[in-house]
């Protein structure tokens, strides 16, 4: 089902389209620059293995919530171990 924008074009899905081809047009040409360049580019293979390893430490650490709030509050701290409540004899 199209349905038909202002000014008659299908914005939505030209744009998809567009996006696919180009995606497409990339791959097929990274295809044939490896397969022509692969000799050029397999003796570099293990330093990208280890380029690899800090890249990702320093672009998958984001999402872990590590943030540091310096004003002191104290309201998103946890709660202590054992519910708050001190055992006492």
């Amino acid at each position: 089902m199209d349905h038909i924008h202002e000014g008659g074009a299908h914005a939505p899905r030209n744009n998809s389209l567009v996006n696919w081809m180009i995606v497409g047009l990339v791959l097929v040409a990274a295809y044939f620059v490896i397969g022509e360049h692969w000799v050029h580019v397999a003796p570099f293979l293990p330093f990208l293995i280890f380029l690899s390893c800090p890249l990702m430490h320093l672009f998958m650490h984001h999402g872990h919530g590590h943030h540091h709030d310096s004003s002191g509050d104290s309201q998103n701290a946890p709660p202590p171990a054992g519910g708050g409540q001190e055992n006492r004899p």
